[in-house]
C-alpha cells in the first residue's frame, strides 16, 4: 500500500486521523484570542445575512428570518455574558457606519440588476426611451432649437411610435 502524500496546504485546523486537512475547528478545541481588530468587521461588506450567532454559534438557519433572529440571543445575553455584549455592541457599530461611495453604487447596481431581470418589457422600454431622448437632444442641440418642451413633444411621439412597433 502506497504511503499518502502530505499535503503541503496550510492546515489552520490541523489535520484529521486519516491525513486530511481539517476544515473546521475540534469542539474541544481552545478559541484563538481576539486581536486588536474588530473581528466581526468582516461582515460589513459582505452581502450574506447571519446564519448563527457569532458569539456563541447557535445556529439559526433552520429559521424563515434568520438574519433576525441571530439578533434575539445577542440581545437577551448581552446583560448576561460579557461575550454576547461584545459582539452585539461591535456589531451595532459596525450596522450604524454609514456606507462608503462605492458601496452605494455597487448595491444600486445590483438592485438595478434585479429590477431589469423582474421587468424585462419595462427595461427595454426604458432603455429605448433613453436612447431616443439622447439622440433627439443632441439633434435639437445641433439646430440650435432645444427647449424641454419640444424635448417633450417629440420624445413622446417617438415612444408612441415605439410602443406601437414593439
Amino acid at each position: 500500500m502506497p504511503t499518502p502524500k502530505p499535503n503541503t496546504q496550510a492546515a489552520p485546523y490541523s489535520y484529521t486521523a486519516i491525513g486530511r486537512i481539517r476544515k473546521k475547528p475540534l469542539k474541544s478545541s481552545v478559541p484563538l484570542p481576539v486581536q486588536n481588530q474588530n473581528p466581526y468587521e468582516k461582515w460589513r461588506d459582505n452581502c450574506t445575512k447571519f446564519k448563527e450567532c457569532p458569539a456563541c454559534f447557535k445556529d439559526f438557519s433552520h429559521r424563515p428570518d434568520s438574519h433576525i433572529a441571530v439578533w434575539q440571543p445577542l440581545l437577551h445575553f448581552a446583560t448576561k455574558d460579557p461575550k454576547h455584549q461584545e459582539v452585539h455592541d461591535a456589531l451595532k457599530k459596525i450596522r450604524d457606519q454609514k456606507a462608503s461611495v462605492e458601496k452605494k453604487k455597487h448595491q444600486e447596481r445590483i438592485s438595478s440588476a434585479g429590477w431589469r431581470s423582474r421587468n424585462t418589457e419595462k427595461a427595454k422600454r426604458a432603455s429605448a426611451k433613453f436612447a431616443i431622448k439622447l439622440k433627439i437632444e443632441r439633434s435639437l442641440k445641433r439646430l440650435g432649437e432645444f427647449s424641454e418642451e419640444k424635448l417633450n413633444k417629440l420624445l413622446e411621439e417617438k415612444i408612441v411610435e415605439w410602443d406601437s412597433n414593439n
